[in-house]
């Protein structure tokens, strides 16, 4: 083969694999393109966009507002675990602490009662070692003068 034969072979290659070459980045970009359409990227982007457009008030920070728009930040799943974890501990929390707010709320009760029974002159003592059994109710809200 003469060498102006070999160059126009080379050449012919070349050309081969430049064809071969951008085929395959046409595939790629196609490919990508699919890829975001399809995860529903392309969409949220140009809602993001739209809003943006749309804002009267633009953002001094257009990135994050963009990133708050997309809901970055939505917690990972071991971040939702330990947040439910630590809920569930507050529940039993406030039902403990619910439960002695009801204790304490009753003593008050009951030390309020002692003391309206002390200005009727009732002798809650007295009145505390008595049985159920023994009491009147009316004894007790209308005492003898």
């Amino acid at each position: 083969m003469s060498q102006t034969g070999r160059k126009g072979h080379h050449k012919q290659q070349k050309a081969v694999v430049r064809e071969i070459s951008a085929e395959a980045k046409e595939l790629k970009r196609r490919s990508f393109r699919e890829y975001v359409k399809r995860s529903g990227l392309k969409t949220a982007i140009v809602r993001v966009l739209v809003a943006l457009y749309e804002e009267k008030d633009k953002p001094d920070d257009p990135l994050q507002w963009m990133f708050a728009m997309l809901g970055y930040g939505i917690p990972t799943k071991p971040l939702l675990y330990m947040v439910r974890k630590e809920a569930g501990k507050l529940r039993s929390k406030v039902a403990a602490l619910q439960g002695e707010n009801t204790r304490l709320q009753n003593l008050v009760d009951i030390k309020e009662a002692a003391k309206e029974a002390a200005d009727l002159g009732i002798d809650w003592d007295e009145l505390l070692k008595v049985s159920e059994d023994e009491v009147d109710p009316d004894d007790i809200f209308n005492p003898a003068p």
